[in-house]
C-alpha cells in the first residue's frame, strides 16, 4: 500500500532548501519556514512549546485536531514539538487538506496553504472577522516570504 504523505513529503522536498537550525538539517520550503517564522519566530523544537492559550503545540504550532486531520501516528502534543514531525504533520495535512481542486480561482498556493494552515479546511472561503484574521495572518507569512527573494 503507498503511503500518501510519504510520497508527498518526498514530492515536496524536491523543492526545499537546506536550514540549519539547532535540531538540525531540516528540508523546508520558502513557505514552511516563513509559517515557521510566524508561527513561532523558529523556535528549534525538541522542547515543549504552546501557543494560542495552549490549543496549539511545537515550531509550526499545531493543534490536536490538526494532527488528528493530518492523519500520521502521533500522541498530541508530544509529537509535534518535533520541528521534523510537524513539518510532516504540514506536509501530510495540505496533500489532504490542499489539492489543487480546492483552490480558490485566483489564489497562489502559498496563499491557500498558508490559510488552511491558520484556519482550517474551511479556511479558504471564510467570510467576516475569520477571513479579516486570515488576511492578517497571510500579509505576515508574505513579509516573511519577501525576505527570501
Amino acid at each position: 500500500m503507498i503511503n500518501i504523505p510519504s510520497v508527498v513529503t518526498g514530492i515536496l522536498s524536491v523543492f526545499s532548501a537546506p536550514l540549519e537550525t539547532p535540531a538540525g538539517k531540516v528540508g523546508m520550503t520558502d513557505l514552511e519556514i516563513a509559517i515557521w517564522v510566524v508561527e513561532s519566530n523558529q523556535h528549534p523544537g525538541g522542547e515543549p512549546f504552546f501557543a494560542d492559550r495552549g490549543w496549539t503545540a511545537g515550531p509550526l504550532c499545531i493543534s490536536k485536531g490538526y494532527l488528528a486531520d493530518s492523519r500520521l501516528p502521533g500522541r498530541w502534543p508530544d509529537a509535534v514539538f518535533d520541528l521534523d514531525f510537524s513539518v510532516q504533520v504540514f506536509r501530510a495535512y495540505m496533500a489532504r487538506w490542499g489539492s489543487e481542486d480546492r483552490r480558490p480561482d485566483g489564489m497562489s498556493q502559498e496563499e491557500f496553504w498558508a490559510r488552511l494552515h491558520n484556519g482550517g479546511p474551511k479556511a479558504a472561503k471564510a467570510t467576516g472577522k475569520k477571513k479579516e484574521r486570515l488576511d492578517r495572518y497571510w500579509a505576515k507569512v508574505c513579509k516573511v516570504l519577501d525576505q527570501f527573494d
